[in-house]
């Protein structure tokens, strides 16, 4: 690509009809496939990233060949990372776009970059994105080119004076993805492990997942997702089993048998490990790494997954069980908020501001049945709550218990399964929910696949644009299908009616009956009871009548016929777990 070649640019700019608070206005007309792009500073990765998404998506509108020309500024249309006529530097975090003077100009806070540093990220290229979407009405549905939806346009018209103005509406936002090649998850060849259940023909190589997770990286981008502010999450005590199992075993949970830790004999991962939580001696060596850190202002004291809760009398006395009888794991967010408040009441001792980041999760994050927060004001709280909770009670018995900073920690993208669930519009009147409710930032486990694209989208541009309602999102996502959208809406609307059904009928059932889950891969009975054969012939009727529309690209049918391809495997695999589960005991074994 270069950037200092001359062209010559089919622009001209005209006097338009139309009429703006009673005065005539100026509109650019744009032939895309001959406009000049030309980039302020080369040096910048954020705007030669960002003239590249421009050039491609030009190119792919116009239907033009090879690469669009770069100019050196004198005879460009996109002016990108140069400040508008009378506009100055942006803010930080800002991204600003406007049409002056005959050229759109794309500009801001170019400094920055993604979540641990893998690419460019804002400024001058969400400044890109936001025209291309408003003003160009790209879509983009899904990772990777075939999720690109856009209409082939020669030129366009802009009004003179048109501008938009994007800063994160939140202060971190995170989907995740693209952890596959963590040492975990690949078999001693390389390999990764999962593939060697997959029929041969069908697996995915290394280099194909690693293209996937470059591409669910790059729909981020396109998406405008940005962290504005980096809290501290994540498990802070996966190394204490290591650390202090022979020398302070008293710091680790108590077994049940009364020893402490986890043996490296065990089974248990060590990694698991929990602490003895009323042990102040845990606390001040907790405090004291802290110290021995530096004090940062975000202070991580995540407990790790799972169970194996401390079961010494003191731990046990914090607790609040509502019965002789309830189950150990049920509740234990009393004995945590305890150890919180002594974590924080000697911490802000010795740092007035710092904030300690911890999950509201699994057996902790039903509401504390007694217990308050102290430092309201010195914690952010990550709640992960499961998709059967009633999430609103949940922040109003939070709040009534001191919250009042957290960000939205769910699992719900960790699904496993090939059922569609229909869950898009639960997601955003859940994300809605708690952005009321004050939600500081989000971070989503999972990524999109084509099984929850649609509920991924969603969540995705609300993320980004929490104004536009649902209808809209639903409008944007459909449009991938042209002439067949109000046939596919049909089919999305049959599966969201049935599963959304299924999904309000848990929530309102006592703890104890619902799957307890807060990783949403393991809620299998929920999205199975809500589907049945009949149901899935009819879905596959529907998707029959859209791959018979008129009109339809090769695209928009390859899209359509995807959907079929999903919901007939779903409806074998609903089939087979049917015929699984009524086997008997002694007949498991023979399949």
């Amino acid at each position: 690509m270069s950037y200092n070649r001359s062209v010559s640019v089919a622009v001209s700019v005209f006097f338009a009809v139309a009429v703006m608070s009673g005065a005539a206005a100026f509109a650019l007309d744009i032939d895309l496939a001959t406009a000049g792009i030309s980039v302020c500073d080369p040096g910048s990765s954020n705007q030669v990233y960002a003239a590249r998404e421009l050039e491609k998506h030009l190119n792919m509108i116009s239907g033009r060949k090879g690469k669009a020309r770069m100019t050196n500024g004198a005879n460009a249309v996109f002016m990108i990372g140069t400040p508008a006529p009378g506009k100055g530097k942006a803010a930080d975090f800002e991204a600003l776009a406007a049409v002056r003077g005959g050229k759109v100009y794309f500009w801001g806070d170019d400094g920055r970059r993604a979540y641990k540093g893998e690419v460019p990220c804002g400024g001058s290229m969400f400044a890109v994105y936001a025209f291309l979407d408003k003003v160009l009405g790209v879509k983009w549905v899904y990772p990777g080119d075939d999720g690109i939806v856009y209409k082939k346009l020669s030129r366009i018209s802009v009004k003179e004076g048109w501008k938009d103005r994007f800063v994160p509406p939140l202060l971190s936002t995170r989907m995740r993805g693209g952890d596959a090649f963590k040492s975990k998850n690949l078999d001693p060849d390389g390999s990764l492990k999962w593939e060697k259940y997959v029929p041969t023909a069908m697996r995915k190589t290394i280099d194909d997942e690693k293209r996937f997770i470059a591409e669910t990286r790059e729909w981020m981008l396109r998406m405008r997702h940005q962290t504005r502010e980096q809290f501290s999450f994540g498990h802070a005590f996966e190394h204490w089993n290591k650390r202090f199992f022979r020398s302070h075993p008293e710091f680790l949970a108590m077994n049940e048998d009364g020893t402490r830790g986890i043996s490296p004999s065990s089974r248990r991962k060590a990694k698991y490990v929990k602490l003895c939580v009323s042990n102040n001696a845990v606390v001040d060596q907790i405090i004291a790494d802290w110290v021995n850190d530096g004090m940062p202002k975000y202070f991580n004291i995540c407990p790790t997954d799972a169970k194996g809760f401390c079961f010494c009398k003191a731990c046990c006395a914090l607790d609040r069980p509502l019965t002789p009888d309830e189950p150990f794991n049920l509740h234990k967010t009393d004995r945590y908020v305890d150890f919180w408040n002594r974590i924080a009441e000697k911490a802000i001792a010795l740092r007035k501001d710092v904030m300690l980041c911890t999950y509201i999760y699994e057996s902790y994050r039903w509401p504390p049945r007694k217990l308050k927060i102290k430092y309201p004001d010195n914690m952010i709280f990550g709640m992960v709550p499961s998709q059967e909770d009633d999430n609103a009670q949940f922040l109003r018995e939070w709040k009534k218990a001191g919250l009042r900073h957290f960000m939205l920690r769910p699992n719900y993208l960790c699904y496993r399964s090939v059922i569609p669930r229909g869950y898009e519009r639960f997601y955003h009147g859940n994300f809605m929910l708690n952005l009321e409710n004050g939600m500081l930032a989000c971070d989503y486990d999972g990524w999109p696949r084509h099984v929850m694209d649609f509920e991924s989208y969603v969540i995705a541009r609300a993320i980004a644009d929490p104004k536009v309602p649902f209808e809209a999102l639903e409008r944007e996502f459909l449009s991938q299908f042209g002439a067949a959208a109000p046939t596919m809406r049909e089919y999305f609307r049959r599966v969201r009616e049935r599963t959304e059904k299924g999904l309000y009928e848990v929530q309102k059932k006592p703890p104890l009956d619902r799957e307890q889950g807060p990783d949403d891969s393991r809620l299998y009975n929920t999205v199975m009871s809500a589907n049945c054969d009949k149901w899935f012939a009819e879905d596959l009727a529907v998707l029959d009548r859209a791959a018979k529309t008129p009109g339809l690209t090769d695209v928009e049918l390859k899209r359509v016929e995807l959907r079929r391809l999903i919901c007939e495997h779903a409806r074998r695999t609903h089939r087979f777990l049917l015929a699984r589960d009524t086997m008997g005991r002694k007949d498991l074994g023979k399949v």
